[in-house]
């Protein structure tokens, strides 16, 4: 991996989260555990050059979750991984049949129309819970979203993905692993006009990985 300096950090500048410092520059690794601004291969690759702690830590945490290994991002430098937008994923729709059982409650702000009272919150049913049985509703679609990764102290990895509408994350197994890649690359497989999107669906699938480290 290339080592490119970022700019330097000034001392009264308030920083939040876990940083290297490699060469006196301090480099983005995540918040409280959200590493998404890293992949842990990267972190294995920065960890000789790290000049503090941070990196071995969150190595060896193995709540830390870490950013997905999208191709594109092979062989990116420290300088594209300080600007990286850790939000940025993919979605697509999973298999309907195998999606988790546990979904989180979403949080709705609900306020009267023209009036200047104050709104309030209610917690709805995660649209594909079970608790959600609302009349008349359209079945919506099974969206899942790729979250990042999850290692053990090992270094056996297991991807983690989240549902697209409450957040809850889950990760899948052996026997769920080969319909999650085919779900995947399907639903790129329509974009027929560039062969290089189905091709680049096919990577993304060959990386996913089963919840067998987590056992």
């Amino acid at each position: 991996m290339k080592l490119k300096a970022l700019s330097r950090r000034t001392a009264t500048e308030v920083i939040m989260g876990d940083y290297a410092w490699i060469n006196g520059v301090q480099y983005k690794i995540g918040t409280c555990g959200d590493n998404r601004y890293m992949r842990r291969d990267e972190a294995l690759a920065l960890l000789p050059f790290d000049e503090g702690d941070e990196i071995r830590g969150n190595l060896e945490y193995e709540a830390a979750l870490w950013r997905f290994p999208f191709p594109q991002e092979d062989g990116a430098g420290l300088e594209a991984i300080g600007k990286r937008n850790m939000f940025d994923t993919q979605t697509f729709t999973a298999p309907p049949e195998l999606l988790p059982s546990e979904h989180e409650p979403i949080c709705v702000h609900v306020k009267a129309q023209d009036t200047l009272a104050y709104g309030v919150n209610r917690l709805l049913p995660c649209p594909l819970s079970k608790e959600d049985r609302v009349y008349g509703q359209n079945v919506p679609s099974p969206i899942v979203q790729i979250y990042g990764e999850r290692c053990n102290k090992k270094g056996q990895g297991r991807t983690i993905f989240r549902c697209g509408y409450c957040g809850k994350p889950f990760s899948i197994n052996a026997e769920e692993l080969p319909k999650y890649q085919e779900a995947f690359i399907n639903n790129w497989n329509h974009l027929r006009t560039d062969p290089s999107n189905l091709e680049w669906a096919k990577m993304v699938a060959n990386r996913f990985q089963d919840n067998k480290a987590a056992e």
